[in-house]
């Protein structure tokens, strides 16, 4: 999962994000991959190949989101119960 870390005498040691995007998401580094994609979508007219690579990207990366979002809750005991995995207030 993606989170910050440090390293003492071999062992890692793992913290909660914390954070300007973090506040309500676990993975707002995947969402703006999302919007990043969707930009070269209509960048490119819609075209059909890059709508497909939009859904692969999403469906990915959600499925991404939720399995590091539920890794945050089982690791952390005080992890915000407020926060979402990709989308704020929804998913």
């Amino acid at each position: 999962p993606a989170t910050t870390s440090t390293h003492v005498m071999g062992k890692t040691k793992y913290a909660i994000p914390r954070g300007l995007f973090f506040t309500s998401i676990s993975c707002p580094h995947f969402l703006a991959e999302i919007a990043i994609y969707f930009s070269l979508a209509v960048l490119s007219n819609f075209s059909p190949s890059v709508v497909a690579l939009n859904l692969f990207v999403a469906i990915e990366l959600s499925l991404s989101a939720k399995v590091q979002h539920r890794w945050y809750r089982k690791s952390f005991e005080n992890y915000p119960q407020e926060r979402r995995a990709l989308v704020p207030w929804f998913f």
